[in-house]
């Protein structure tokens, strides 16, 4: 839910440069996907307070957002041309990129610490441990990508593992470590700023497999239909966001780095990957 307050909060710093603009609506979307009904409805209780104070100090501008738990709704919304720009994870992507492909292209998308997009995964287990049948995977609840992960892996090594989802990033790791559980998955970066605070773990803990750079916990695509003009604006409070004192303190508190302008072909690599595991999965149930 952090991420999503920070995306709006940015975008309400940048936009105040631009109230002499002709008052101009945006409609955005949010589709939850990766969320259970307590955690989406939180988000939402918290992207509409802080779009109220945005809309409020701006003039010339005004966002809107639509909340989707469900695609039915979500893919009505779109045919209709009711939405801009759509908020999005990588997993919520996967689940229908053909549809998305039809209807949006580029978009923006957040940078991680090393300045550069997406992110990939590890799979960890403990040095002298053997992943046998039935062995124990705990995976970070709202991070569904990474449990389809682990199964992909997990099928294509026929193995009939348990997933157990945790509340919080890092217990997955912490989990491994005091051996409550048998492999882990975690992002790369998050890995890596772990054995840095905890060096015990590199001694303890080592990757059993690791993925390619394709995952993102989210971004947003811009409708094939949408305004230029709109568009002109939208990306130029994303890269004003960076130049004003309350962007760098949010960025800094959130560890949140840019948000840059990128191609939605460059999501070829997650819709890869979800249509392998399908195949696999297939395989399996045979």
């Amino acid at each position: 839910m952090k991420w999503l307050l920070v995306v709006l909060a940015l975008l309400s710093i940048g936009m105040t440069s631009l109230q002499a603009e002709k008052k101009i609506i945006i409609d955005q979307a949010f589709y939850g996907a990766d969320m259970d009904e307590v955690s989406y409805e939180d988000a939402k209780l918290a992207l509409n307070l802080w779009l109220k104070k945005m809309n409020k100090n701006m003039s010339g501008f005004s966002a809107k957002i639509l909340f989707y738990s469900e695609f039915r709704q979500l893919k009505n919304d779109i045919q209709e041309g009711k939405i801009d720009a759509l908020i999005l994870s990588s997993y919520s992507y996967a689940m229908h990129s053909d549809f998305y492909k039809k209807y949006f292209h580029d978009g923006w998308i957040r940078t991680e610490e090393d300045e550069k997009p997406f992110l990939s995964y590890v799979i960890l287990k403990r040095k002298e441990a053997r992943i046998k049948q039935n062995s124990i995977v705990h995976y970070y609840k709202y991070s569904k990508i990474s449990k389809i992960i682990i199964e992909k892996y997990a099928l294509g090594h026929n193995l009939n593992l348990e997933y157990i989802g945790t509340k919080k990033k890092s217990k997955p790791v912490l989990d491994l470590f005091f051996k409550k559980c048998d492999i882990a998955i975690v992002n790369k970066f998050s890995w890596k700023v772990m054995q840095e605070l905890n060096p015990q773990l590199s001694q303890s803990l080592v990757v059993m497999h690791k993925t390619d750079r394709i995952f993102s916990p989210e971004f947003s695509l811009f409708s094939k239909n949408m305004n230029n003009n709109k568009k002109r604006i939208y990306l130029k409070a994303i890269k004003e966001i960076a130049t004003t004192e309350n962007g760098k303190q949010l960025m800094q508190m959130f560890k949140f780095n840019r948000l840059i302008k990128f191609d939605g072909a460059k999501l070829h690599g997650v819709e890869k990957f979800y249509k392998n595991y399908l195949i696999v999965q297939k395989k399996y149930e045979k």
